[in-house]
């Protein structure tokens, strides 16, 4: 991949307040004394449940905490989480049209299949809508589309 033109990284917050809250809960249920760490997975007691739901909360924080885009001379591209999966390209001359749009609060966050296309949402209330060529179309948030559409539309090949 070369150098990008444009970079754009954006955190989904209601995962990083979550991941905190979640830990600090373990934190002082531990030091209560409610369970001991992990114990449940060797006992059989069923406080198994707390440790693996942390776990769970980690992987997904981890995997789904952030989307990151970028435009290069060649390629859109967008992924999600520190671990960067999963990740999408659209080449740039594979585009026919691309506008601003409004995001609606009820359509979420996250990687949503919506009646407008997918959907990849980590923060903001615009995105870019991207068609491509083959017709079909798709939504990327953005805290500033307009600086986002201004890398892009120079670069299409229409």
């Amino acid at each position: 991949m070369s150098h990008p033109f444009y970079e754009e990284k954006q955190y989904l917050k209601v995962l990083w307040i979550t991941a905190p809250l979640l830990a600090a809960f373990f934190i002082w249920q531990f030091t209560r004394g409610e369970f001991s760490a992990f114990a449940g997975l060797m006992n059989g007691s069923g406080s198994w449940l707390f440790p693996a739901s942390f776990m769970l909360v980690i992987v997904i924080q981890l995997n789904f905490g952030m989307m990151k885009i970028n435009v290069d001379e060649e390629y859109l591209r967008w992924q999600f989480g520190l671990l960067t999966l999963p990740t999408w390209k659209v080449a740039l001359n594979d585009i026919a049209d691309i506008e601003i749009v409004d995001l609606r609060w009820y359509e979420g966050y996250g990687i949503r299949l919506t009646t407008s296309g997918m959907l990849y949402r980590a923060s903001g209330s615009q995105a870019l809508r991207v068609v491509r060529k083959n017709g079909k179309s798709f939504r990327l948030s953005s805290t500033d589309p307009q600086r986002l559409l201004s890398y892009i539309q120079p670069r299409l090949n229409k």
